[in-house]
């Protein structure tokens, strides 16, 4: 029975120092700030205990509602682009006597056929397309693709006859022969973004051509044809306008002669700024209010 007392009695007494200890523990608060200017690490300590007085001079600020305009140098422009793919797989047969046909060396080739700017202009406009006086083909349609049989060279008959004629292409040049071919025209209009600075226009193939010589050649869409615009001295087209309205012209008011930059600040539902005016650029009679943002 003692020997049950005195060990409650230990266990009480560490009990009682453990109680002491913990109350004894202070809870302490931190204020941690985060500096997304870098990625260097800034350890600053701050008093909370004593904390100095601040002696801050009242800002008088005047304001007024201007009506303003808000631009953005844009990076692309667009322009339209018409596209042209005339692929041609013929054959050529060599028409002897009593209609006999046989093969002839290089008598099969497939290749893309060179359309011109009028050419292809024509084919969007009036959806014809001619392979000579006896193959216009008509019913072409933008943004599809058509197929048709023709006979580029000869005569052939319903009963197996055939008129052999010469006939030249950039593959070869044959006589008394007959060419049979597939046509396949794709028609393709677009709007595309245009790097105004890099001199570069971008096509929906992912191909790259230079913007001022106003054509290329898309491996995917065949020839391709743009009006290059002339640069614009004033450089208007290179503006986007992400505002245009009243907005609030806040400055501040300084007893010295040094004068603060003014202000410009909107909040709607819909847009939301403060920019600060940082400088002025002339352009073209209209005067242009820089601010810090690169663009």
């Amino acid at each position: 029975m003692r020997s049950i007392r005195k060990n409650t009695n230990i266990i009480l007494s560490k009990m009682n120092r453990l109680v002491i200890v913990l109350t004894l523990i202070k809870i302490a608060y931190g204020l941690v700030g985060y500096d997304c200017n870098g990625n260097h690490l800034n350890v600053t300590t701050i008093s909370l205990n004593s904390i100095g007085d601040c002696s801050i001079q009242p800002t008088m600020t005047e304001t007024q509602d201007i009506y303003i305009q808000l631009l953005q140098l844009s990076e692309f422009e667009f322009t339209n682009v018409r596209q042209c793919k005339v692929q041609i797989t013929r054959i050529v047969y060599y028409c002897g006597m009593h209609f006999h046909t046989s093969a002839v060396h290089n008598g099969f080739a497939e290749y893309l056929h060179e359309t011109t700017d009028q050419q292809c202009a024509r084919m969007h406009q009036d959806g014809t397309f001619s392979l000579g006086p006896q193959n216009l083909i008509v019913g072409l349609k933008d943004n599809a693709t058509e197929t048709r049989s023709l006979v580029l060279a000869g005569k052939l008959t319903d009963d197996g006859s055939c008129q052999g004629t010469q006939y030249v292409d950039p593959y070869g040049s044959w006589e008394k022969v007959i060419v049979q071919a597939t046509v396949r025209i794709s028609l393709k209009s677009a709007v595309v973004p245009v790097r105004i600075e890099a001199n570069k226009i971008l096509l929906k193939s992912g191909t790259v051509c230079t913007f001022s010589e106003g054509n290329c050649l898309d491996a995917e869409d065949g020839y391709t044809y743009w009006q290059p615009q002339p640069p614009s001295p004033c450089k208007f087209d290179q503006y986007d306008v992400l505002y245009e309205g009243i907005a609030t012209k806040i400055q501040e008011i300084k007893t010295n002669r040094e004068s603060a930059q003014p202000v410009y600040a909107l909040t709607t539902q819909e847009v939301t700024f403060a920019l600060t005016k940082t400088g002025e650029q002339p352009l073209c009679g209209y005067t242009l209010l820089s601010t810090e943002h690169p663009k």
